[in-house]
Formats: structure tokens, sequence, C-alpha cells
């Protein structure tokens, strides 16, 4: 693994409502490249707030490239799970990149997200 960049997210940041953290929290990411995949693994550092020991911060999550991103945020929201709008960037490639939350039914906080040309 090598470190692709090392950020600190700014007050809007899509983190803040994914993490579930408060806005004194002060975020910082580091993304790795893993080969030839781009960012394939990040790791966050969270300062400013004790992190709970059960439910509130999400302290960990699944992340995972799919495709039809729209079509499963639909299938989700029709299982009644609790999910994030879909937030949408600009890759540092100048790709378009989409991505949404949701909390499986074990509470786990799974990212989906999709890139597209």
């Amino acid at each position: 693994m090598e470190v692709f960049e090392i950020t600190k997210s700014s007050l809007d940041s899509y983190s803040y409502p994914v993490f579930n953290l408060p806005k004194k929290a002060e975020i910082r990411f580091a993304t790795l490249n893993i080969g030839e995949d781009k960012r394939a693994f990040a790791l966050t550092e969270v300062k400013n707030v004790t992190l709970p020991s059960n439910e509130g911060i999400r302290m960990s999550t699944v992340v995972i490239a799919v495709s039809g991103l729209n079509n499963k945020y639909k299938q989700i929201g029709s299982m009644g799970l609790s999910r994030t709008e879909i937030d949408m960037d600009i890759t540092p490639e100048g790709k378009s990149f989409s991505e949404f939350s949701f909390l499986d039914f074990d509470g786990h906080l799974i990212v989906l997200y999709e890139i597209k040309d």
C-alpha cells in the first residue's frame, strides 16, 4: 500500500452525515493505493470528540463499488433501511463520482459508490 493523499475534511463534508459525527469533530482521511487500484483503502482519524462504545458515531464501514447506483438506492429504500441522500462529486481524475450510505439490518454501515467515465 502507498498513500494516495491525506486530507482534512471541511465542515460541510459528506463524511459528517455518513459517520454521524458532530460538527465539532475534526476529520482527516488517508487514502491508500493498493497496486494499480487508486484509493482502494482509507483510514479515518476523528479528533475533538469522545467516541462512544456502542451506538452513535459510526467508526467503520464497508465501501463497495457498484454499477447502477440509483437502482440500488431505490432497492435499499424499498427495504425500509435507513440511508443517506446520494452525494455527487468529482474524483481527482475528473470523473463523476456518486455515493450513498445505509445501515444494514444488523446496524452495520455500508457505503456504495459508482464512478462514471
